[in-house]
């Protein structure tokens, strides 16, 4: 059913007679509201600084266990725990955008 861009919000009520029949049905007529969703990301605790890959999960599904479409940004650096100091700053940070599949 096409709505009203500005449709009367509340409860409206649908009669329908046919062949000598009647059918009501109440319907509600709200604001739309985004279902609430949760990320979830498995990483590896650490890694090396001589590591060339790093695998891990990200799970995203809504409240109700559906999952979730869309893309993941990962942004990763070489960080220091020790000697900061030292850090020139010069270590490549990995940035990419990948689609989220399911299954």
């Amino acid at each position: 059913m096409i709505m009203d861009t500005q449709p009367v919000l509340g409860d409206w009520k649908i009669k329908i007679i046919t062949h000598g029949r009647s059918e009501e049905k109440v319907f509600t007529v709200a604001h739309y509201v985004l279902p609430k969703f949760e990320v979830s990301i498995e990483v590896p605790a650490f890694g090396l600084a001589s590591d060339t890959t790093l695998q891990g999960t990200v799970k995203a599904t809504y409240t109700y266990g559906k999952p979730v479409k869309g893309t993941v940004k990962l942004r990763a650096k070489l960080d220091y725990w020790y000697r900061p100091w030292q850090y020139n700053g010069s270590e490549p940070m990995v940035e990419l955008s990948l689609n989220v599949r399911t299954g």
